[in-house]
Parts: C-alpha cells; structure tokens; sequence
C-alpha cells in the first residue's frame, strides 16, 4: 500500500472511530441497561418484609439481558416470592444457569442476601400486597414452599400449560392462583426466535392491583 492510501486510510479510520464507539456503546447499554452494584446489607435489612411479597431482581446473566430486551415495560429479568420463617426472610425461585456440572435446576430457597447476591443482580425492588389482601399473603407463600420441598423442576420449555416445571414468573402465577387471584388477564409473546407462545414478564405482574410498590420508594 502506498503512502498516500495509507494516510487516506487513516484518514477514515479517525472519522469511523468515534461513530463505532458510540454504536458500540449503544449496543452494551442496550444490552445492559443500568448495571450497578447493590448494597442488599443495607438496604433489604431495613424493609419489612411480609411472606407474599415479590422481590424482583435485574440479572447480569445472558438469558436476564434476553428478557430485558423483551421486557420493555419492566427493568427487571426475574422475580421470586417472600416467605417468613423464624423472623427471617427468603425467597422461594425457579432459575436457570444456577447449578454446576449440569445437574438438574430446581425452585430454590435462599436467603435475601443470596438471592440479591452482586454476581447475579444489579438492581432489586419489592411489591407487598395491600393491606386487604395481606391475609392471603401466608397462604401463596406455602405453596411456593411447597414447589421447593416438592424439588419441582426449572420450565425450560416456558410451558403454561404444564405446571409439573415451572419458570420463575410462572411460579408466582401458579401460588397466588392457589388462594383465586389470577394475576395474568392477557399474555405476551416471548420475542426470541426459539420459541413464540405465550409467556409471563415481570411486568406482566408489576401492575396488578393487589400489589403495591414497598422498595425502592
């Protein structure tokens, strides 16, 4: 190449650069929305937690970025369900990618401070049930349990229609069905090319109005 292409190459590649920076850029943050690290030691230790809350978490897996993408309405990838048992929180979830050596993902029973643990959550937020509906509260949360003792296994599939695996939004729609509330009226489409039936967002259950926002204020 001679001189004169080369600094006509150079020429475009300084024009170029500061345009596929910004795309690039663009992309992550797209892909990442708003990742930052949380302090779940201070904050989730002052919130009055109620067995029946949701506690939802914006994940930094792969397949978290995939739902957000999807999600537009909520900036949250995954949601599990509160229960108190001696005092102290934990949360009853179904999840991928959590296990080692591929073994089989089962609903999971962690603690507030694992489940919000800074490796897989950027972000957190509560909804409590309103005051009328508090009662019911104890009673989705045992079911939830229940799905845990039962080791039913993580929904791969996002079936509906099976409720023998269960996802993590599926999982909240199943317990609180147990005490008549059906917090999904209309269903999204999952927008992956892999699978295009119905599905439940967290956004799907962020607005219904037995719930009412208790973290972040």
């Amino acid at each position: 190449m001679s001189g004169k292409n080369r600094s006509k190459s150079r020429f475009y590649l300084l024009i170029l650069s500061p345009v596929i920076l910004l795309t690039v850029g663009a992309v992550l943050y797209y892909l990442f929305p708003g990742q930052k690290t949380i302090t779940y030691y201070t904050d989730s230790d002052n919130i009055d937690f109620h067995s029946g809350d949701l506690i939802f978490r914006r994940g930094k897996s792969f397949v978290s970025q995939l739902v957000l993408l999807s999600d537009k309405q909520s900036q949250y990838s995954h949601v599990g369900m509160v229960i108190i048992r001696n005092n102290t929180p934990y949360v009853v979830h179904a999840v991928p990618g959590e296990t080692e050596n591929n073994e089989p993902e089962y609903v999971k029973l962690e603690t507030i401070p694992e489940f919000l643990d800074v490796t897989k959550s950027a972000d957190f937020a509560v909804y409590t049930l309103k005051n009328k509906y508090r009662n019911i509260g104890e009673k989705v949360a045992e079911k939830a349990l229940d799905y845990f003792e039962q080791q039913i296994e993580f929904d791969a599939s996002f079936n509906l229609e099976d409720n023998s695996r269960l996802y993590c939004t599926e999982l909240i729609w199943c317990a609180y069905q147990s005490a008549d509330i059906n917090l999904i009226e209309t269903y999204d489409k999952l927008k992956m090319p892999f699978y295009k039936d119905d599905f439940i967002y967290p956004s799907n259950l962020l607005n219904h109005p037995v719930f009412e926002k208790l973290y972040p204020n």
